[in-house]
């Protein structure tokens, strides 16, 4: 299913839904974490992401932070970061949106949209996927 602005309807969810670290893929958008939240929002766009996060960094193409579009897949630490050869620590995912702000799942609101600035003052950038664009 796609739609004219694929940031609309995330942004409906906004600090409107539970965010859990275990859930299951049809409980999204109401309940998420950051994994569930990005593979929901690419399903909308009609692209099917693996369950397994880690197989995302194979997909598309790789990013450099300074180069960062709308819809790439930022990759960072987080709560219980894995160590990737030749990447660093993944722990954590998000999107970046249209206006240069990354949309993602977090512990305190649920979704949220931030300047990707102050998302990276708060995180380790480890990579990025360009898989639409």
């Amino acid at each position: 299913m796609q739609t004219d602005d694929p940031f609309m309807l995330a942004r409906n969810y906004i600090g409107k839904v539970i965010y859990r670290r275990y859930v299951e893929m049809d409980e999204a958008p109401s309940v998420v974490n950051c994994i569930t939240f990005v593979r929901w929002f690419y399903e909308r766009q009609g692209i099917s992401l693996p369950s397994d996060y880690l197989e995302w960094l194979t997909l598309g193409d790789s990013v450099e932070r300074s180069n960062l579009a709308c819809f790439d897949i930022v990759f960072t630490d987080g709560y219980r970061s894995q160590v990737v050869e030749h990447v660093g620590r993944v722990g954590h995912v998000g999107i970046v949106t249209d206006k240069q702000t990354i949309l993602h799942a977090t512990t305190n609101v649920g979704i949220e949209e931030i300047p990707l600035d102050d998302f990276f003052r708060k995180r380790t950038f480890c990579c990025a996927r360009r898989i639409m664009s």
